[in-house]
């Protein structure tokens, strides 16, 4: 589940999208690059996703909105880490314990020959 959110919360900031389209289904939008690689540094100063690409695009996909969609997986993955230490760990001290098992039982049968 929190995988799932991750990808969707990265394509919304790493995708070029267009906004509108037309109303027969002919996309008539304007083209807007994506959030991450807009080309701030192009023009020789840093700007803004909005003053290159148009309050229209920054609108349409807040930067805000994308981050936190990151951040609400969050407790899916830790309590998803959480289970698969724990499932580990009782397999490995499961494994553990059956290899002490089967070698105090060697050594019981080694002792009466």
């Amino acid at each position: 589940m929190a995988g799932g959110i991750w990808l969707w919360g990265a394509y919304l900031l790493l995708v070029p999208f267009t906004l509108g389209n037309g109303a027969n289904g002919h996309s008539n939008g304007r083209e807007c690059a994506s959030q991450v690689f807009y080309g701030a540094g192009e023009s020789g100063r840093k700007r803004g996703y909005a003053d290159l690409e148009g309050e229209r695009c920054a609108a349409e996909r807040d930067v805000a909105d994308s981050v936190a969609l990151l951040l609400v997986p969050l407790p899916f993955a830790v309590i998803g880490l959480f289970h698969y230490t724990a499932g580990t760990l009782a397999l490995q001290t499961a494994h553990h314990a059956s290899e002490m098992t089967r070698l105090a039982e060697s050594d019981e049968s080694g002792d009466r020959n």
